[in-house]
């Protein structure tokens, strides 16, 4: 299928920053398949609202309803697939503000930005299968792609959409750790973040599990099990655990 035009709707509630990262790369990839409709693309559909301000489910409901009432008019009857990437909002809703249309939910992160992100996507009830992959190939360049239930999609946001933000402290938190002992800086932080990225790349790799890899660092006796030890002594994981679960709850509470 040839689209005759593709909106994209950046329908979320992130930073600006992001949010002119994904309608940039997503205006600039579709261009391509937008020239080889059968007529041209209608003007531009203004990016939703962006806010520096409080998220709240009312915030969010506004949005949504100011975004169907202003592309309803633009859209019309063209052929176009809607991309949402508004947090906690059902497609289900979705369907409701603009019916007929073919929709598709998605959640990236920031590390699309470096070609190394986590992007998430799902199917509306008149969305194709030929609809997501086209999506996928286009996005592709954004990092790893997964298509999921929606049912999973606030958990898998939470992990990856906001883990960001956690790994993030994680390295600060290192860094400081490494200026406490006595590095520069920046040094200290080109480790931390050089480790993560490493270890990261260790678990999609070679598929192990991470308790299994943790104890392949942990001599007996040796500097990281004491490490290790500091760390369940603070509650790490419950920690880590309470962050993604506190996030998902509010986003469940969003829509």
């Amino acid at each position: 299928m040839e689209y005759s035009s593709i909106f994209v709707c950046l329908m979320g509630m992130g930073t600006v920053f992001f949010g002119l990262i994904c309608l940039i790369a997503l205006t600039y990839l579709m261009s391509a398949v937008v020239g080889r409709g059968k007529k041209a693309a209608p003007a531009p559909v203004p990016a939703a609202p962006q806010t520096a301000g409080e998220v709240t489910p009312e915030l969010v409901a506004a949005v949504s309803a100011a975004l169907a009432e202003e592309l309803g008019g633009v859209i019309g009857e063209a052929e176009c697939v809607l991309v949402s990437m508004l947090a906690g909002v059902t497609l289900e809703r979705l369907e409701a503000l603009f019916p007929g249309k073919r929709i598709l939910r998605i959640m990236p992160n920031t590390p699309c930005a470096v070609v190394s992100g986590m992007l998430f996507l799902c199917r509306g009830s008149l969305a194709a299968e030929q609809d997501a992959k086209a999506f996928r190939q286009l996005m592709a360049c954004a990092g790893r792609i997964d298509e999921i239930p929606e049912k999973w999609m606030d958990a898998a946001s939470a992990v990856a959409g906001c883990g960001p933000a956690f790994a993030y402290m994680f390295v600060q938190a290192l860094a400081d750790g490494g200026v406490e002992c006595g590095l520069p800086r920046a040094k200290a932080t080109e480790y931390a973040a050089q480790m993560l990225l490493g270890s990261a790349q260790m678990v999609l790799q070679t598929g192990a599990h991470p308790e299994k890899l943790k104890d392949d660092v942990c001599s007996p006796g040796g500097s990281t099990i004491a490490g290790v030890h500091a760390l369940e002594n603070a509650a790490f994981r419950a920690a880590c655990m309470d962050a993604v679960t506190a996030a998902y709850e509010r986003t469940k509470g969003l829509g």
